[in-house]
């Protein structure tokens, strides 16, 4: 693209409007490129033996939250996904302890009792 003298000035500032878009374009692919080099994410191998290290649980949960790993770090991000599956178990351990106060359990006797019946 070159720049006259003689251009009229709407053709001008439309040209350096394109430069300014294609120059965002190239500091996005900076950016990501940087990305993918500080997250280690060139070495396919490593990525996968972590990756089935994980449940399949662990995978899911990973693989929707990977949009967050653009705004922190890889520490943070694993943390995140600890502490969300630590969440999850809970939240299933307070279910099955609901239940079991439903049906009128008060020791944990009677729980594993009805826990035995109930896989019958």
């Amino acid at each position: 693209m070159e720049f006259r003298d003689n251009e009229p000035p709407q053709e001008r500032e439309q040209k350096v409007n394109v430069v300014e878009i294609y120059n965002c374009k190239l500091d996005d692919r900076i950016r990501r490129k940087e990305f993918v080099i500080e997250r280690n994410m060139l070495d396919i191998k490593a990525l996968q033996a972590k990756d089935k290290k994980r449940t399949k649980e662990e995978r899911d949960l990973y693989n929707l939250c990977r949009p967050v790993m653009r705004f922190i770090d890889e520490t943070e991000h694993e943390q995140m996904i600890a502490d969300l599956m630590e969440e999850r178990a809970l939240k299933e351990r307070i279910e099955k302890l609901q239940e079991w106060v439903g049906q009128g359990l008060t020791h944990f006797s009677q729980a594993q009792a009805y826990e035995e019946k109930k896989k019958k």
